[in-house]
């Protein structure tokens, strides 16, 4: 027997300012700025004020969207399952979104912190459908600790392709009186 639909919340969260000091760095390797350090703060804190607590987290493997995470984890009640995704690392939007589809349906919330074109693509491709100004807003720019929190019902989470959905929150460290 099937399980009946549930609502399910998916938080796309792209990773924090990060460093360029070092310039002969390999890309995967940039660590955050100080700038990225304040804003993936704000956005922990935004987080919990909108009890977007995720059950677990899908995190590219680069430095930059693993310390975007560290700055997140502290503040959370309960620590999620934390999932390091090397193939989230500078996504397309099929790839991300087919690891999301492939979550367990126990999870909840998920949050998925990753890299623009990706991350950002598949943003406006999820909200275009239920928010066109929105979506006109993402593809324009989809800043670094950018969070879009969607909610729909289902199942399981390889219903999200074809579920209505809702946006619960879209937020940037400049919204929130941050600069980004």
């Amino acid at each position: 027997m099937a399980d009946a639909a549930m609502p399910r919340r998916l938080v796309l969260l792209r990773h924090a300012k990060s460093s360029w000091a070092e310039p002969g760095l390999d890309d995967s390797e940039r660590p955050l700025a100080p700038r990225g350090e304040r804003a993936a703060g704000v956005i922990a804190a935004q987080l919990v004020k909108r009890k977007l607590q995720p059950d677990r987290v899908l995190c590219s493997t680069a430095k930059r969207t693993r310390e975007t995470w560290n700055r997140i984890r502290p503040v959370l009640v309960n620590l999620p399952e934390e999932v390091l995704e090397p193939e989230l690392y500078l996504a397309e939007p099929a790839t991300i979104f087919g690891r999301i589809q492939k979550t367990p349906p126990r999870v909840n919330t998920l949050l998925v912190i990753g890299h623009n074109p990706g991350l950002q693509r598949l943003a406006v491709s999820l909200v275009e459908r239920i928010d066109a100004d929105l979506a006109e807003t993402i593809r324009a720019k989809f800043p670094t600790a950018a969070m879009l929190a969607l909610v729909f019902e289902a199942a399981d989470w390889s219903g999200l392709s074809g579920a209505p959905l809702e946006v619960l929150a879209y937020d940037t460290p400049r919204t929130l009186g941050e600069v980004d």
